[in-house]
C-alpha cells in the first residue's frame, strides 16, 4: 500500500535494495511483495522506499512447497 508522505517519519525508511539485503530476499520479491500489498512503501523523488512499520520488520521469508 502506498503512503502519504505528510505522515511518514523519513527515519523509518529503507531502500528497496537495502531492505532486500537485509531479509534475504531478491530486489524483484521485494517489488512482487509491494504490490500485493504486504509490505508498505513510499516514492519520494522516484526513489522507493519500504516504510519500515511493523508488517515490514516482522516479515519472514516464506518458500515454496
Amino acid at each position: 500500500m502506498k503512503q502519504d508522505i505528510k505522515n511518514i517519519d523519513i527515519r523509518k525508511l529503507r531502500k528497496v535494495s537495502n531492505f532486500a539485503k537485509d531479509k534475504g530476499l531478491f530486489r524483484t520479491s521485494v517489488y512482487r511483495l509491494m504490490d500485493e500489498g504486504v509490505l508498505d512503501y513510499i516514492t519520494i523523488d522516484k526513489i522507493v522506499f519500504i516504510v519500515m512499520n511493523d508488517k515490514a520488520i516482522d516479515y519472514k521469508k516464506r518458500f515454496q512447497e
